[in-house]
């Protein structure tokens, strides 16, 4: 069982491997031994997305094609009646659209690239044999895929789906199966890569249960569905809410996350904790940028509001940079940061409190902690005097 993020690598090693050329620029590997990847897994975890990915960073074409969408003549080609030298007639076809599509995509100098056929189990009976004979010869009729382009099959397995079909061991024997699972921690990297809403993210961080959720129905209802792919969209759409000052309702979230309880569950969470503290409003805490009317509207707040708040803050922070090699200048930066979050809640009511959670959270917290250290910044003195050192 693999990860998204361990998938992706066994992919783009795998697709390495196919396009190696020796001196006179002649693939290496020969047709017939480069399978296809079939990914195999729960819908909306990001399947698509890391073939996607993997096609960007080795610079090279992709096309995606759904299998369930398409018909036979799309597929195949539209029937022509030919003629040979003696007479004999015959039927020949069209190109075929998949054919034609990665012919599209080649460039001058972009002969390579990938070919997602997606919703694989769920081909219809008359397009079986065809998708079939296509992933032992890559011939559609008389057209033939590029030879620099590499298939990708995905698909999700029949407990997600019941129109998938199970094969039998002499296809499967031609594949690369891969069976992917959720991973919230390769979830959490993506959502800090695409710098997503920080309510949903430290939501997820404090409710990992609620990552992924698929469940068929049971007595006619509908299946409760939150997937990866759920939070991703709801990230983008509160974003652009917040930009045009639109409320965010029960009714606006469950329209991507399509479980009752956890809904409600994150719309809680994102009145409780972020009271009107947008995504521009908390940059601009850490930024020391913040206006009197910010530093009015968390004077409103509870205590226990407050310090939620300012760790969310925190969480994100760390986010950004947490698993990677920093500079000098990014350390700098953190503390910096740090700092402004004890700035902006100087003069509070509960300054004594906040500044005092504070110094715990970043002496249990060597990230922070170092990078404070290393710029000597007032925090760490105030700390050294208050004696909040590690160990």
């Amino acid at each position: 069982m693999y990860t998204i993020r361990e998938a992706k690598k066994d992919i783009m090693d795998g697709i390495r491997g196919y396009l190696l050329k020796d001196e006179n620029g002649v693939y290496l590997m020969a047709e017939e031994n480069r399978l296809p990847f079939y990914l195999e897994g729960a819908p909306g975890i990001g399947k698509t997305q890391i073939v996607r990915q993997v096609a960007d960073e080795l610079g090279i074409g992709f096309v995606d094609f759904s299998l369930v969408h398409n018909t036979r003549n799309n597929i195949l080609g539209l029937p022509v009646i030919e003629t040979l030298s003696d007479g004999t007639k015959y039927t020949n076809f069209t190109m075929s659209e998949i054919i034609a599509k990665v012919q599209q995509q080649e460039l001058p100098g972009k002969s390579e690239g990938i070919l997602l056929l997606d919703e694989f189990p769920c081909m219809s009976d008359t397009i079986t044999p065809i998708m079939l004979s296509f992933l032992q010869t890559k011939n559609i009729g008389c057209h033939r895929l590029p030879r620099g382009w590499v298939i990708v099959l995905c698909g999700n397995p029949k407990e997600y789906n019941r129109s998938a079909r199970t094969f039998d061991a002499a296809v499967t024997d031609r594949l690369r199966k891969m069976k992917i699972t959720v991973s919230w921690q390769d979830f959490l990297e993506y959502g800090n890569e695409r710098k997503m809403h920080p309510a949903v993210l430290s939501f997820l961080r404090d409710n990992k249960g609620c990552l992924y959720k698929c469940e068929m129905e049971k007595g006619g209802q509908e299946p409760e569905l939150v997937t990866c792919r759920s939070w991703d969209n709801l990230s983008c759409q509160i974003i652009a809410y917040e930009s045009l000052q639109q409320q965010v309702t029960e009714e606006f979230v469950k329209q991507f996350i399509k479980s009752d309880k956890i809904a409600k569950l994150f719309l809680q969470y994102y009145r409780k904790w972020s009271h009107g503290f947008t995504q521009q409003k908390m940059r601009s805490i850490c930024e020391g940028t913040a206006d009197s009317t910010c530093k009015e509207e968390f004077a409103l707040l509870s205590y226990g509001e407050k310090w939620s708040l300012l760790d969310m803050i925190l969480k994100n922070l760390k986010a950004d940079f947490d698993g990677k090699r920093m500079t000098q200048k990014q350390k700098r930066l953190i503390a910096e940061k740090v700092e402004h979050l004890f700035a902006f809640t100087s003069g509070d009511e509960e300054e004594e409190l906040l500044w005092e959670q504070l110094y715990v959270t970043i002496n249990k917290d060597s990230f922070f902690l170092n990078a404070l250290a290393e710029n000597k910044s007032e925090a760490y003195v105030r700390m050294c005097r208050k004696k909040y050192l590690a160990g």
